[in-house]
């Protein structure tokens, strides 16, 4: 199976200077992520299962090593890279991003991607290139990311944040994807409804939605700034497909989304429900204990996006 987790990656990485905000935090350059405690993270997160398992390992404050979804990663400093690999029987795959290029608070604003993926003897060479922008508040606003692999693929997007009053409201991705001579479009919208302020409070963890295309420990290093104030409990998501010929299909979907809390105040559970079904499609389960398996865990298959809106985004309706 392909596994191409680079669309992620490298738009988590990248990140262009925010035009939009004089804040200091968008000025400069740092050579170390941020801490736990700078993000306002009251609780880091060391695990998370659901549909994808992963284990996170912190030093210093700051998220280090660990496996996402079975592969081992490192995040080294000064200078500041990500190294993420995997290898199977009939496969081994790796990923590099360098020249990281961190803001005053640590946010990473730009970064090199390469990965190379040999499957069944057949080489592959991915590169790329991201940018991403923050407001003022230490927020992501956009990421825009172009990866290719020679001249037979090509994928482009660009994701826009909205936040209002420290609280995530919408998401919107715009993605162009050509491989051969074929060429898909495509759109997809999550927005998001809130209680009242003091309800449902975020503790430390990072929206399922929010990891479009890359790897969840990215954000939980603290690469893309800030998470959401707190978490909602609802949301509408729209998925509209472009075709040549000018027309289009679309879809909407309404969930609830329940939140479970510890004792002392950490995030234990979330659960997405679509509107009127009786099961939840997505259960995230958080861990705090700080236990980490010796080796990795077995790989989970990834969902395409005809089985719902929990995937990591067209590549992996391209996994063979």
């Amino acid at each position: 199976m392909k596994k191409i987790y680079w669309l992620a990656a490298c738009c988590l990485l990248a990140a262009g200077f925010a035009s939009c905000s004089d804040d200091d935090d968008n000025k400069g350059n740092n050579n170390n992520p941020p801490t736990t405690g700078d993000l306002g993270i009251q609780f880091p997160v060391t695990s998370v299962t659901g549909y994808d398992n992963s284990y996170f390992r912190y030093e210093n404050g700051r998220l280090a090593s660990g496996y996402s979804d079975g592969d081992p990663f490192t995040i080294s400093q000064n200078p500041p890279a990500i190294r993420i690999s995997y290898e199977s029987d009939n496969e081994s795959y790796v990923e590099n991003y360098t020249d990281i290029r961190l803001n005053a608070s640590g946010y990473a604003t730009f970064a090199n991607y390469s990965a190379t993926d040999t499957y069944e003897g057949e080489t592959e060479h991915y590169s790329g290139t991201a940018n991403m922008q923050y407001d003022q508040d230490g927020h992501i606003t956009q990421k825009s990311v172009s990866i290719r692999e020679g001249n037979f693929f090509e994928d482009s997007y660009t994701i826009s944040y909205t936040w209002q009053n420290g609280n995530l409201k919408r998401i919107r991705i715009d993605e162009t994807y050509r491989e051969y001579d074929e060429t898909e479009r495509y759109v997809e919208i999550y927005e998001y409804t809130y209680a009242a302020p003091t309800e449902n409070p975020n503790s430390g963890i990072y929206l399922y939605d929010m990891w479009y295309a890359t790897y969840d420990f990215m954000w939980y290093a603290g690469l893309f700034g800030k998470t959401t104030r707190n978490i909602p409990v609802g949301m509408t998501y729209t998925y509209t497909n472009m075709y040549d010929d000018g027309t289009t299909s679309e879809n909407s979907y309404d969930y609830t989304i329940n939140t479970q809390y510890n004792d002392n105040g950490s995030v234990a559970r979330m659960e997405y429900r679509q509107l009127g079904s009786s099961y939840a499609d997505e259960v995230f389960v958080y861990g705090y204990d700080g236990m980490i398996p010796d080796a990795a865990q077995p790989r989970i298959r990834k969902k395409t996006a005809d089985e719902g809106i929990f995937h990591k985004g067209p590549a992996f309706r391209r996994q063979r």
